[in-house]
């Protein structure tokens, strides 16, 4: 069974498939966040920050669940159409990546949990998808 960084590399993998900023975080705090988003080279975005979120475990039903944020982060221009449907698409992109009926990714079962607004910085847009990585043991 896959290990927390194992399933955050395959996601870093697959992910870089379509933006070209993908990093792994050990984010914890709204500071942390922040620092890691301005980190990014607003050449270089849109991009995805991935974060792990957490773990449960329910030893009865053979299931482990590992839970991850996957930032996607674009540059914000106010009373910019373009660059708003910029983060539209980045965020469409990442749905596409984890449909509703899930997928299968480095040994494990992923389904999107929820999506979100999530700037922290009046410089960029964020979209926080939250996914659930499901294995059985």
């Amino acid at each position: 069974m896959p290990r927390i960084d194992e399933l955050a590399e395959a996601l870093r993998a697959d992910l870089t498939e379509i933006y070209p900023t993908v990093r792994v975080s050990a984010v914890q705090t709204p500071d942390q966040f922040l620092r890691e988003v301005r980190a990014i080279n607003p050449d270089r975005l849109p991009g995805v920050i991935i974060v792990f979120d957490s773990f449960s475990g329910n030893s009865g039903e053979g299931i482990e669940e590992y839970h991850f944020t996957l930032v996607v982060v674009d540059r914000f221009v106010a009373g910019s159409n373009e660059r708003a449907f910029s983060v539209f698409k980045a965020g469409a992109d990442l749905l596409d990546r984890f449909p509703r009926d899930g997928r299968s990714l480095g040994g494990a079962f992923i389904t999107p949990a929820d999506i979100t607004a999530a700037s922290c910085d009046d410089n960029f847009a964020a979209l926080a998808l939250g996914i659930v990585c499901k294995q059985g043991f």
